[in-house]
């Protein structure tokens, strides 16, 4: 689930943003919120208690160009030396954005 914050700003700098379109291109659901204003507070909950009972989604798996994966699999080794241990199936650029710096799983 996303919650697309700051929709006034966007509706201020007349930016159209069709919602139902992104939910389907990402394949989960998206969520306009106003967080300074409490809108969409209510569907955001409704939408993370939904989706906690239907954990049946797939998470969105993005994979990038087989040299940037390389590059960012580099990284991966210089920043935890642990990442090939992680158990994950994630691409590497993913899997480095989910590992904090030194909290490697050996």
């Amino acid at each position: 689930m996303v919650a697309l914050n700051m929709m006034d700003e966007a509706q201020n700098r007349h930016i159209s943003i069709d919602v139902a379109r992104l939910s389907e291109i990402l394949g989960i659901p998206v969520i306009p919120t106003v967080a300074t204003r409490k809108q969409g507070m209510k569907e955001l909950i409704i939408g993370a208690l939904n989706a906690a009972r239907n954990p049946g989604q797939q998470p969105l798996k993005i994979t990038y160009q087989r040299e940037v994966e390389e590059e960012v699999a580099a990284l991966c080794a210089v920043r935890c030396s642990g990442c090939d241990d992680l158990g994950t199936s994630l691409p590497p650029a993913t899997e480095l954005a989910a590992v904090p710096a030194g909290n490697c799983s050996r």
